[in-house]
């Protein structure tokens, strides 16, 4: 995996992440008439997820969610890599975190958008 492509999806995801939650957020606001201050409150990992879902945008949580899974097995597998010295170790690692992350992306799509609330 080239680590310029890892670098786009993240960057990707991140431009994702930091304009559709508080977009997501703010619908959930103005559409479930919630008070600011009752969002500013509660628990953002409780109230992100179910803004998207409330306003119709399961699919983009969805790809939040997956990029979450995407950036931190990136970062276990750049952890992980600094001790191991052996190159064909390292692309086994690779491989089983690049299956682990397939894995979990289907799951995490599947989970947020296809089972109802």
């Amino acid at each position: 995996m080239r680590e310029d492509i890892v670098r786009w999806f993240v960057h990707v995801g991140g431009l994702i992440m930091t304009f559709g939650i508080p977009i997501a957020v703010v619908a959930l606001a103005i559409y479930k008439h919630i008070g600011l201050f009752e969002l500013a409150i509660s628990n953002p990992l409780v109230i992100i997820p179910y803004a998207f879902v409330a306003v119709g945008w399961g699919a983009i949580w969805a790809i939040i969610a997956a990029d979450w899974v995407w950036h931190g097995s990136l970062g276990i597998r750049r952890f992980v890599e600094e001790f191991i010295k052996d190159e064909r170790t390292r692309k086994i690692v690779d491989y089983v975190f690049l299956a682990f992350i397939i894995i979990e992306g289907i799951a995490m799509v599947y989970s947020l958008v296809f089972v109802p609330i």
